[in-house]
């Protein structure tokens, strides 16, 4: 069986400034650039996706937000606005969809930063981006 690997990462509005497409190699890539053109943003998403960490989206400015695999799986994330509260919604290639807003993921950062160190105590957030 053939290692999966990240394709392809397509980015909208990060930051309100950028819009990147790129294509990744299956065996070693090299990300380059000057200071502030977004090579650490970039890593912070992959790894994210990667990790199934989407509550730090909540905290990210961006329109959209696409990890595509070498199996053709997919992540995709993308930002709506409604009643004054950024939301964030995340859909894969097997139809699978789960949104929340910014005010909920700082009060699950927030429980999980107070309950650190209990294994037993896992936030309403959590628990639904889990099952």
């Amino acid at each position: 069986m053939k290692e999966i690997y990240i394709k392809k990462v397509e980015l909208e509005g990060i930051h309100k400034r950028y819009d990147l497409e790129i294509d990744f190699n299956e065996s070693l890539n090299i990300l380059y650039g000057k200071n502030g053109t977004g090579k650490s943003t970039l890593i912070h998403i992959i790894a994210n996706v990667a990790n199934c960490d989407f509550i730090r989206f909540a905290f990210l400015e961006f329109i959209s937000i696409k990890v595509t695999y070498s199996n053709d799986a997919y992540v995709c994330l993308t930002q709506r606005e409604e009643n004054n509260e950024k939301f964030v919604i995340i859909k894969t290639d097997s139809d699978a969809e789960f949104s929340f807003g910014k005010r909920e993921a700082f009060k699950t950062i927030s429980q999980l930063e107070d309950d650190r160190y209990s294994d037993e105590y896992d936030p309403d957030l959590i628990k639904r981006g889990l099952s």
